[in-house]
């Protein structure tokens, strides 16, 4: 899971004193369908919440 590109979470959503917490339990590998994606005129626009160029942006390394 790694070098993956394209991941579904599953887990928990918790909030302590003010502090959002991830607790993922379980990945989904799906980077085989991300080009596939990209591609599809009838895929959902990824949601943006700051100004992008549109297309599916690279996932930042946190480690």
């Amino acid at each position: 899971m790694m070098t993956a590109s394209f991941l579904v979470v599953h887990g928990r959503v918790q909030k302590a004193e003010g502090v959002i917490h991830v607790v993922a339990e379980r990945f989904t590998d799906l980077s085989a369908q991300l080009g596939r994606l990209k591609e599809d005129p009838k895929a959902p626009a990824p949601r943006v919440r700051h100004r992008t160029s549109g297309r599916l942006q690279r996932s930042r390394d946190f480690h």
